[in-house]
């Protein structure tokens, strides 16, 4: 995973010294020295090292990153970001939008959230989907590692990991490849050098042992130790055991040897333990439990590193958000694969039965009920991130880091809520049920006729079936389920069973259907009436309840207990309205299916222009039908023609409603045909979203990581998440060389003038942000017509990203209306050009203000900033280019002319404009100036807008 930060060497660089500035480790405080050679210091440390990323040389690994999410910077939750994105396979990433979630427009504390609950079922469930992949080709792994037999074992490790594949991957693991190759044996002195810097068996952390100047141990030169401050002497301390005075010492460390679970039959310390504890007391380094398991594991690697081992310890690493140079040779499972196996393991009987034995019955049933009641295999995920020691630690201890686990975890879901934990908990119980009500007893719909239908819960519901599957189980009896697939040999009971139903049905004066069938067959198992009634409630019983389990995802499930629903103790009636009140009719869902369905016409080439522009047009029709609440369906009606395709896209068509040119036309469908079609539609948008457009989906999710800084603090400093969706909109809204006005001034030219003049006259006004939000208003409802009646998969895509500008821009001025730091964008015309300018307003503690205005997407872009201290007014122009000087210096002289020539400013000191070239300005202050004004009262934003409205009409004029 090639990741590349500001100011950081490229690890090319790195690996080509000879000896490379490139190290350290995420136990590690600081920087580590050592002696390569006599009078040659070796500093080993830096930007290029620690997990994917690295703060104040400290590395930091995926859990480092998530611990300090909470009170970070914009910095980290880049961070954040680019671990998430280069650990999510397209396999993840279909799954989480299967289940409803957006990860594009979420925050990358969230998006990490769901990557570890869908990693975690991926890897509970054991099974892969094949053909929703974005991994680079074995064959050219091959080639790029140049080992076929290792990059066999890559893939394999990787794909059974659920890890991405990409080749930025395969660069990092190839260098680590490398240099895992060089590795030899570690001798005594480099042992030594690893256990006191408290080094794991890392393949970097081997390669810095041998280069770090630890042999010279023995040699009289001795050692360097991190986090002491000199160098360990060289000499021995062996220990003589015939020696009485060393008996002590001895018992010393045997007891030491003991804890660290050196013990023969017994209790005592084994002779290989008190051989380890000599060995670290000859060397002078601290005999302790910690030191001895160090020791041990650091002696379990075996040399030379084999392509197997080494590509076990990568897809662990990498799973744990760390690099593969940092993988530890001694690791050979994955944090999804670890947390799934923990899951199974404290499920099984074996666990309870040792429970039993250690603890007593009835303590261990409770120890059980409360590791099972905090136990998911996210949470576990959690407990491994977290180092507890969950093979040695004390059941009580393992409970409670569980429920601290819990509890962190619950937290992520749910900041806002003051039981975090109960309401995840409501969340499992939730997906719990809702994925088993397919599979429950056909019968347990007769609770709706038997009872109130409206006060019908879905956690009664769900109690019910699980009543009679246990009835059903314990009787050694198939059932038919809800709607899953009945077995075959199931399939001839029923029908002897039931061999009357179709008379039944017939008899009633029904229509002979699956679902009138099945309705039979419901009040039959239930003993009921056999009445249209009942018929009529069961059928509708089936329908509403297949339609809430349907849009019950994991994401509807979290956003209803957010809003404080609990889906368990909610009717289906209840639930249909809560689902309903949400699909808000906005373009934003409807056009991102619209693209990619469009999308995956365009790739595939597989259909005709003609069957492209009819699929389009019933997609446009659809949305017509739905904008105007059902009015092409009511002009049709009123003209007392057929509902058929043909006749409400004439209606579409002419916007009016009435006067149609309707004709009838036999061989034109009906409406139910519209329907049929417009499913076949929807199934192919989400046919085309499970692949292609998936992957395309996660290469955009990926190039967030990427975005500029500036881009981030934009959004940080208005309080919006960092999604890849955001930093997207927000990097194109600070580009200097681009800007949203200029396209749409090319698609509506007139329209878009007249406003942009407007919103420019009202800006030193008091009505200014009221005109700002409606502008922007329009705006936005004008862009979202756009997108639906694009032409093309790139028009749909631009215009999107566009809205998504917008949308964003309004949020800006939202979020910062009670702060002293006001930032607005607004269009501006500059000779024949639509410009962008962002207008940046500033109090100070002070009372001083400044407004700072960058003009973008013009020929000359240009930054002006003005300090305004009581009434002086001071400031500064920034061209991009020294040529570009005398330019902006005839338009600071026709700025401070017109500011003079300003009645509402004529008290105002113009104290000195200065023009400079960016490569010439100073990082602190460009123009040597301080604001320091103490009296700068309500109305100065309003002169610092005016300000700006002059500087902006003099650029006009100068244009001119």
């Amino acid at each position: 995973m090639k990741i590349q930060f500001p100011n950081q060497e490229p690890m090319d660089a790195a690996f080509s010294a000879v000896n490379p500035v490139y190290g350290n480790n995420r136990n590690s405080s600081g920087k580590v020295s050592g002696v390569s050679a006599p009078g040659v210091r070796l500093e080993i440390g830096g930007p290029d090292r620690g997990g994917f990323f690295e703060e104040a040389g400290r590395g930091m690994t995926l859990t480092d990153i998530r611990n300090k999410a909470e009170n970070t910077d914009v910095a980290v939750m880049q961070d954040l970001q680019t671990v998430a994105s280069n650990t999510m396979s397209a396999e993840d990433y279909r799954k989480a939008s299967e289940e409803g979630f957006d990860l594009a427009s979420m925050s990358p504390e969230e998006t990490v959230t769901i990557q570890d609950r869908v990693k975690a079922e991926v890897a509970k469930s054991g099974v892969r989907v094949e053909g929703y992949t974005d991994d680079i080709p074995e064959e050219t792994l091959a080639k790029v590692l140049g080992n076929p037999t290792l990059a066999k074992e890559i893939t394999d490790r990787f794909t059974r990991a659920d890890l991405p594949l990409t080749a930025e991957n395969g660069e990092e693991i190839r260098k680590a490849w490398d240099l895992s190759l060089q590795l030899a044996e570690p001798t005594d002195p480099q042992l030594a050098y690893l256990v006191e810097n408290e080094l794991t068996p890392s393949i970097w952390n081997l390669y810095l042992a041998e280069n770090s100047g630890s042999s010279a141990y023995g040699s009289g030169a001795g050692y360097y130790a991190q986090d002491v401050k000199g160098y360990y002497a060289a000499g021995s301390r062996e220990v003589d055991p015939e020696d009485p005075a060393n008996a002590k010492l001895l018992q010393q460390l045997a007891d030491a040897a003991v804890k660290a679970g050196y013990a023969n039959e017994k209790g005592e310390a084994s002779r290989e333990g008190l051989e380890q504890a000599k060995w670290l007391f000859a060397r002078q380094l601290p005999v302790t439990e910690e030191t001895l398991q160090r020791l041990e594991t650091l002696q379990q690697v075996e040399f030379p590193v084999t392509e197997k081992v080494f590509a076990e310890a990568v897809a662990a690493a990498v799973s744990f958000g760390e690099k593969p140079v940092d993988a530890d040779l001694t690791k050979r499972e994955d944090l999804y694969s670890m947390a799934a196996g923990l899951e199974v393991r404290f499920a099984s009987e074996g666990f309870a039965l040792k429970l039993q034995e250690t603890y007593g019955d009835l303590t261990a049933r409770r120890m059980l009920e409360e590791v099972r009641l905090s136990m998911t295999a996210e949470v576990n995920v959690r407990l491994i991130e977290s180092d507890f020691a969950i093979d040695t630690a004390p059941m009580e201890e393992l409970i409670h880091a569980l429920k601290e686990a819990e509890e962190a975890v619950a937290g992520r879901y749910f900041p806002e809520a003051e039981d975090p934990v109960s309401a995840y908990r409501l969340m499992n119980e939730t997906n719990d049920a809702v994925k088993e009500i397919p599979r429950q007893p056909v019968d347990s719909l007769g609770i709706f006729v038997s009872r109130n239908p409206e006060q019908v819960s879905l956690g009664e519901f769900h109690r019910e079936g699980l009543v009679l599957r246990d009835t059903y189980e314990k009787a050694n009896e198939s059932y038919e389920a809800l709607w899953t697939a009945p077995r075959a040999d199931y399939g001839d009971s029923i029908r002897k069973a039931f061999a009357n139903v179709n008379d039944i049905v017939e008899d009633l004066g029904l229509e002979l259907t699956e679902e009138n069938t099945r309705a039979v067959r419901v009040l039959g198992y239930n003993h009921m009436a056999m009445t249209i009634s009942n018929v009529e409630a069961v059928v509708a019983a089936q329908r509403q309840v297949r339609e809430v389990v349907d849009r019950m995802t994991p994401a509807n499930v979290l956003n209803m207990i957010r809003d404080g629903v609990n889906p368990l103790e909610t009717g289906f009636a209840e639930l249909s309205g809560y689902f309903d009140a949400q699909q808000t009719g906005g373009y934003e869902e409807t056009a991102r299916d619209y693209s990619h369905f469009l999308y995956e016409l365009d790739r595939t080439g597989e259909i005709t222009a003609e069957e492209r522009e009819s699929y389009i047009g019933v997609f446009r029709l659809l949305h017509q039908i739905e904008k105007n609440d059902g009015a092409v369906v009511g002009a049709v009606v009123n003209e007392q023609a057929q509902l058929q395709f043909r006749n409400l896209l004439s209606a579409a068509r002419s916007g009016r409603f009435k006067g149609l040119d309707i004709r009838v036309d036999e061989n034109v469908g009906t409406v139910e045909d519209l329907v049929r079609a417009a499913k076949s539609i929807d199934q192919q948008i989400l046919v085309a979203y499970g692949s292609h457009a998936a992957e395309a989906e996660l290469a955009e999710f990926r190039r967030a990581s990427y975005r500029s800084p500036a881009a981030a603090e934009l959004l940080d400093r208005s309080g919006i998440p960092g999604s890849a969706e955001n930093l997207e909109a927000a990097e194109k809204l600070l580009s200097s060389e681009e800007n949203f006005f200029a396209d749409l001034d090319r698609r509506n030219r007139k329209a878009d003038r007249k406003k942009e003049r407007e919103l420019n006259e009202a800006l030193a006004t008091e009505t200014f942000e009221e005109s700002y939000e409606t502008y922007y208003r329009e705006l936005e409802a004008a862009t979202g017509e756009m997108t639906l009646n694009g032409s093309g998969y790139l028009d749909v895509k631009e215009l999107q990203l566009i809205h998504r500008q917008i949308g964003l821009v309004r949020r800006i001025a939202e979020d910062q209306a009670d702060s002293s730091h006001r930032e607005f964008f607004l269009p501006t015309l500059i000779g024949d050009q639509m410009s962008m300018v962002h207008l940046t307003l500033e109090s100070g503690d002070a009372g001083e203000s400044s407004v700072e205005i960058t003009l973008t997407g013009t020929a000359d872009p240009v930054t002006a900033h003005f300090d305004l201290n009581g009434d002086r007014l001071e400031g500064y122009l920034l061209g991009n280019h020294p040529e570009e000087v005398q330019k902006w210096n005839r338009v600071s002289d026709i700025f401070v002319e017109a500011l003079k020539e300003t009645p509402s400013l004529k008290d105002l000191e113009v104290a000195g404009i200065v023009v400079l070239s960016r490569n010439s300005m100073t990082k602190t202050n460009p123009a040597g100036m301080e604001a320091k004004a103490e009296n700068a009262d309500g109305t100065a934003h309003r002169t610092l807008f005016e300000v700006a409205k002059i500087f902006l009409a003099s650029v006009r004029k100068d244009g001119e």
